[in-house]
């Protein structure tokens, strides 16, 4: 696939992330399932 045509599966637009708030997201969510799979083991 050329670059056009994946631009165009993703809406047409290209998000570059920082590492740092790459590194925020994914904290954030492991924080989120850590925090799930707590209440789910103690229910």
């Amino acid at each position: 696939m050329t670059e056009q045509a994946l631009s165009k599966l993703a809406g047409g637009r290209e998000i570059v992330l920082p590492l740092s708030k790459a590194l925020e997201i994914s904290l954030r969510s492991l924080k989120i399932r850590f925090g799930r799979s707590i209440i789910t083991t103690s229910g």
